[in-house]
Parts: structure tokens; C-alpha cells; sequence
């Protein structure tokens, strides 16, 4: 009777902490799907800006980590760094930077995780696996 009631208890238990676990992950998604919604708004209100076309060279991309922005001191990387905030999350809950990719004489932009290719976009194209498309 009482190794019954001590299997219940740890069974019990177990399914306590996993829905705590996968309750974690969600909030965190939450907040990496928050944090790209923010850059991505940050970089569109930007791109319609003079600032942008200052960023590099002019004709080819430009890719920069975003945490970088807290280091560099041109009036783009100001602006970024001043509208995000000083506690800007510039990496994703499962330790992938973000990544942007500026193309100044378009005024274009891009967004990656983990590496700044096309298999880690997040933005224009979704194609970062890692996290599915919100």
C-alpha cells in the first residue's frame, strides 16, 4: 500500500515538473518571437530614414550582430541602441544572436539567427528552423 502511494507521489511529481518545464519554454519563445517583432518594426520605422544610408558600404550588405549596436557609436547604431533600449534581448532564448543585415542604398534590411545566411533568415523569409514561424 505504501510503495502504491509512493509511485503515485513520483509519477505525481514528474508530471509537475515537466508542465512547469514546457510552460518555460513557451514564455520564452514568447519573448524570442517578441524580441524579433520589435527589431523587425525598429528596422522598418529606421529604413525609411536617412540614417540608414549611412550604414557600410553602400552597394552590398552590410552584417552586423546585433549586440554590437551597444558598441558602436555612428548616429544608426545610436538610434538602434536608444529606440530598443539599453536591455534589449539580442539573443534568442536558445543562445542564437541575432543577426542584421543592412543594405544601405535600397534602404533594405534582413534579420538571421544563429548565422547570417539565407538557411537563418527570419526576415524577409522565414527559413530559421529553430524556432517555427510565428
Amino acid at each position: 500500500m505504501k510503495i502504491k502511494r509512493l509511485i503515485c507521489l513520483v509519477f505525481a511529481m514528474c508530471f509537475f515538473l515537466v508542465g512547469c518545464l514546457g510552460n518555460d519554454s513557451s514564455k520564452n519563445e514568447k519573448d524570442d518571437y517578441k524580441a524579433i517583432q520589435t527589431l523587425t518594426d525598429e528596422l522598418r520605422t529606421l529604413s525609411s530614414s536617412s540614417l540608414m544610408s549611412s550604414v557600410g558600404e553602400n552597394g552590398s550588405w552590410n552584417v552586423y550582430e546585433l549586440g554590437l549596436m551597444y558598441e558602436k557609436d555612428d548616429e544608426f547604431f545610436k538610434k538602434l541602441r536608444a529606440d530598443l533600449g539599453e536591455n534589449f534581448h539580442w539573443k534568442l532564448s536558445n543562445g542564437d544572436s541575432l543577426f542584421i543585415g543592412i543594405l544601405p542604398h535600397r534602404k533594405s534590411f534582413r534579420i538571421y539567427a544563429g548565422t547570417p545566411d539565407e538557411a537563418h533568415m527570419i526576415y524577409p523569409d522565414w527559413n530559421y528552423e529553430r524556432l517555427k514561424k510565428h
